[in-house]
């Protein structure tokens, strides 16, 4: 299965990144204590699980300093999709295509 996630992004410190904004996340942060374990996955709402900042330099806090967001369900699917193509030549696609579509008349009775 494709994996569910994008790759890890570098955060720059400066705020909440709007690529994130209500999306499922993961973060890495670092404090005097080293770097994290990637969080558990959360709803990217502005705060972060376990005191993690996007802003950095705040007292008593941690700063993240890489996150990922994870993909759609939709992109998953087409990812899987593509996958499965690879190597195919064309006229197999166009084997598939016509086997799809009568699959689908099937369906609907057409």
């Amino acid at each position: 299965m494709t994996d569910v996630w994008g790759p890890w992004q570098d955060h720059d410190g400066k705020g909440y990144p709007e690529d994130a904004i209500g999306r499922l996340c993961q973060v890495v942060d670092i404090s005097v204590k080293g770097i994290s374990d990637p969080s558990e996955p959360f709803m990217c709402d502005g705060d972060c699980p376990d005191g993690g900042s996007w802003n950095w330099g705040n007292q008593n806090t941690t700063d993240i300093f890489a996150y990922r967001i994870a993909k759609p369900k939709g992109m998953i699917v087409l990812d899987e999709i593509l996958e499965s193509l690879e190597g195919k030549s064309a006229s197999d696609l166009v084997v598939m295509l016509v086997e799809l579509r009568q699959t689908q008349r099937e369906g609907t009775g057409r």
